[in-house]
Order: structure tokens, then C-alpha cells, then sequence
């Protein structure tokens, strides 16, 4: 998906700085489109630079990485809460306490590639974490069919 928002924005300014000003015959229609079409690939490839890229889970901790955000690193003790909810889409949620000891909350489709062992990993973690009543019904009964 990055590549293909870098080519179509690629075309979309090519078209936009080159094409268009070139011709003078061009429709209001093709201005349009090609504005739009900048506007979705520079959105998609900013979604994808700064969305969830991989779940890290260590002795001591969770560290959650992005390609252009800085990584979020929470200790077990720091970890408060995780969630499963529906809005449009299915979501994950996590509460924590920072290094300043604020409450922060990180949600992330809950499409991310092999979520469901994460979310088994991190309650094998931290057994006592509180969750909601969806999210422990469906490790439940993850650890049922096992």
C-alpha cells in the first residue's frame, strides 16, 4: 500500500504540475480527480507510516513499533487495562501508565496480523489485567478450542 500511494501521488503531481498546465483543454472533471487522487494517496501513505507495524513482547514488557512514530514501551506493572470493541470496525484498546506516571490509552484495529495470539501472550503476561467482558470471553473461549 505505501508503494502503490507513492505511485499514485507521483502521477496525481505529475498530472496536477506537468499535464495540466500544459493543456489548455483540460476539464474541470480531470482537475478535480487528480486533486483527489493526491489527496487519498498522501492519506493512505501517512495511515501507513504512522499506524501499529509490529507488537514486541519481552520478559519485562510490551513495546508497540511504528515506522515514523516513536515506539510506545509499556512495563507489565505500567499496564492497566485491554479492551475489544466495535464501532464501525472491531478495535483494540490498551490503558497504561506512562513514564510520568499520566494515563494514556493506544487503539488499533483489531485486524492486525495474528492479533489473537497477541492478545493470548500479553494475558499469559499479566494474568490479572482487567479486561472487558467481550475481550474475556473470547480468550476464553480461544483457550477452549485450543
Amino acid at each position: 500500500m505505501i508503494l502503490l500511494s507513492i505511485i499514485a501521488g507521483g502521477y496525481s503531481i505529475y498530472f496536477i504540475f506537468i499535464l495540466i498546465p500544459r493543456f489548455q483543454d483540460v476539464t474541470v472533471f480531470f482537475k478535480i480527480v487528480s486533486a483527489v487522487v493526491l489527496y487519498i494517496a498522501l492519506r493512505t501513505l501517512y495511515k501507513h507510516l504512522t499506524a501499529l507495524n509490529s507488537v514486541i513482547i519481552r520478559d519485562d514488557r510490551l513495546e508497540l513499533s511504528f515506522l515514523l512514530r516513536k515506539r510506545i514501551i509499556i512495563p507489565w506493572h505500567r499496564l492497566e487495562e485491554m479492551q475489544i470493541f466495535k464501532v464501525i470496525t472491531h478495535f483494540w484498546k490498551l490503558s497504561y501508565l506512562d513514564e510520568n506516571g499520566q494515563h494514556k490509552t493506544f487503539r488499533t484495529s483489531l485486524a492486525f496480523p495474528g492479533i489473537m495470539t497477541i492478545l493470548l501472550s500479553i494475558q499469559d503476561k499479566k494474568p490479572d489485567l482487567k479486561m472487558n467482558e467481550l475481550l474475556s470471553q473470547v480468550l476464553q473461549y480461544k483457550r477452549m478450542i485450543q
